[in-house]
């Protein structure tokens, strides 16, 4: 389907597929319901201080995620065609929220951590944390 629409659909279908991974692994881990928010900001909690210190703000990053993600999911169709840098952005950290997540799951050392702080795509993100 991709191959029907413009180029931005490709960063909708990534950025709408990592956010939907999120989901999927905090019902994993929690199970029942709970409201699509409230299972993102689980995913930074656990996530911790290098999340955090990626986004800045976390509250408005999980709000932008939400809102996004819903319409996207909903087709809606507010945000499309709307600031692809941010959702570009909000993409990305959406992707290392999750690894975060499965290497704390999966009791990663520090280092592990310090390792990818260190990494200029992470530094790059960082300094784009006024975004959300």
């Amino acid at each position: 389907m991709s191959t029907r629409y413009g180029g931005a659909d490709y960063l909708h279908n990534t950025y709408l597929s990592r956010v939907a991974a999120l989901e999927g692994m905090d019902t994993r881990e929690h199970g029942g319901s709970a409201y699509y928010r409230q299972r993102i900001k689980r995913c930074a909690d656990l996530a911790g201080k290098v999340f955090t210190e990626l986004v800045g703000d976390v509250d408005a990053w999980v709000t932008k995620i939400k809102d996004d993600r819903n319409d996207m999911a909903h087709h809606k169709g507010v945000r499309l065609d709307k600031e692809l840098a941010e959702q570009y952005y909000l993409s990305e950290t959406a992707y290392w929220l999750y690894v975060f997540c499965l290497l704390r799951l999966a009791d990663a050392p520090e280092v592990v951590f310090e390792k990818i702080e260190a990494h200029e795509h992470y530094r790059h993100l960082k300094r784009k944390s006024t975004r959300p």
